[in-house]
């Protein structure tokens, strides 16, 4: 078991036009990986939960992999005014 670890950063998500502030909270209860990632400047957030031992999560800081993916959609405005 693993109990929820957090950091808190700031990134440049691929396509937004400016830095955002992430804080991410990883964990795993028996065969459940859970991310929750706050985007507390932009008053967003999102919870992401998987039992698949195959998928990977990826790293945001790192820039590439599905996390880098959902936070450029959850922190960016594309298309929207």
């Amino acid at each position: 078991f693993m109990a929820l670890g957090q950091w808190v950063f700031e990134v440049q998500p691929q396509g937004c036009s400016a830095p955002v502030k992430v804080a991410e909270r990883k964990g795993e209860i028996g065969q459940y990986r859970l991310t929750n990632i706050m985007l507390p400047e932009l008053g967003r957030s999102m919870v992401l939960a998987t039992i698949d031992p195959a998928f990977e999560f990826g790293e945001i800081w790192q820039g590439e992999g599905f996390m880098a993916e959902a936070v450029a959609l959850l922190a960016c405005d594309k298309g929207q005014s």
